[in-house]
């Protein structure tokens, strides 16, 4: 399991290089669901706190409007499913962020 972790941990920073932002948030939620203490890092934290909109929503614009993201077109891969809620709060990307952020509290 230790040589699958840091397989799952390198690629996390990888996907984060890579603006792929939905798939690192899925990939921290599992390595905590998982618990991994690798995914317990209060930098992980404060970085999905970054991305929170001033509604309190997650969404593409939000994420692209990070200081940390200087590339918001390779975005990646597109979600099968997801709803738009008062036409900027993705479903999806804030249900992640809630999971991850549940975990610590």
């Amino acid at each position: 399991m230790e040589q699958f972790t840091r397989k799952m941990y390198h690629r996390l920073h990888v996907t984060l290089k890579e603006n792929k932002f939905d798939l690192f948030s899925e990939m921290v939620m599992v390595g905590q669901m998982l618990n991994y203490q690798e995914f317990y890092n209060p930098k992980l934290v404060r970085l999905i706190l970054l991305w929170q909109d001033t509604t309190g929503c997650y969404n593409d614009e939000s994420v692209a409007s990070s200081d940390l993201v200087k590339d918001s077109q390779t975005i990646g891969r597109r979600i099968f499913a997801d709803e738009i809620v008062d036409e900027s709060c993705s479903e999806h990307m804030t249900a992640l962020a809630l999971i991850i952020l549940s975990f610590y509290t």
